[in-house]
């Protein structure tokens, strides 16, 4: 293990690199390697996020999204086979986070029988006892494993973070409306995968549509070329058999 660092000067480094982030976010960049070897802290405890090399502009189209940059062990997982989002820096913050505090990386704890929705990950708490319960619960959104459930934005994870060091006792009710809008984006984003379920097999079901009609088409087409044929070959006999007929009579 590690060196443990004060949960204040952890929430501290954290809340001066999501303010980093939210800057580089809102400019459509994602760092794509938040890991604290890539954060420094000087005499003055100012923080600075380094190494941008492998940084990722979200609207940049010529990149090859399916290239996976980073470090693995403050990786998020989607950014391991898609585009990186400005989402997976934050979960690499929690990663980093997390082991200043406890010394360790996290380990994810999936329940058997359950969705990935109700997977749970390491507390800070169940290491460092000391942590305020809103520090902890901070660190867990960051490390969901969906995008969606992490904090929406680097600027509410630096106002959360410095709401903790100035001292304010944690508001119940906002602690309650915070759980409550977590357990609405959890919801929300499984409505949206079961959407994507529903829509998926609506196409699956059009697609077998669509090629049932094209042997259906194709079908009928036949059907028209040999009555066609048919017709041709029954005008001509009925010509035949009237020229014989004439001839018959003209006998």
């Amino acid at each position: 293990h590690g060196e443990r660092a004060p949960w204040r000067l952890v929430a501290h480094i954290g809340a001066e690199v999501a303010r980093a982030l939210d800057h580089a976010h809102a400019r459509g960049v994602v760092h794509r390697d938040i890991k604290p070897a890539n954060i420094m802290l000087d005499d003055a405890s100012r923080v600075f996020v380094l190494d941008f090399g492998i940084a990722y502009c979200v609207h940049e189209t010529r990149i090859t999204r399916a290239t996976a940059l980073g470090t693995d062990a403050y990786m998020a997982p989607e950014a391991i086979t898609k585009a990186p989002v400005p989402a997976s820096d934050l979960y690499s913050l929690g990663v980093t986070l997390f082991e200043l505090v406890t010394g360790e990386l996290p380990r994810r704890r999936g329940i058997a029988g359950e969705p990935a929705l109700q997977e749970r990950v390491s507390s800070v708490r169940e290491r460092v006892g000391e942590v305020p319960a809103g520090f902890d619960r901070l660190l867990c959104a960051l490390l969901r494993s969906e995008p969606l459930l992490r904090p929406p934005t680097a600027r509410e994870v630096a106002e959360r973070l410095e709401h903790m060091l100035d001292g304010a006792p944690e508001d119940p009710v906002s602690a309650r409306l915070t759980s409550i809008v977590e357990a609405a984006r959890a919801k929300l984003l499984a409505l949206e995968a079961r959407r994507t379920e529903l829509t998926r097999a609506l196409e699956d079901a059009v697609s077998d549509g669509e090629e049932e009609a094209r042997r259906v088409r194709e079908a009928l087409a036949e059907i028209d070329q040999n009555a066609r044929s048919a017709q041709r070959e029954f005008d001509q006999r009925a010509e035949a058999i009237e020229a014989a007929l004439r001839r018959v009579k003209g006998s």
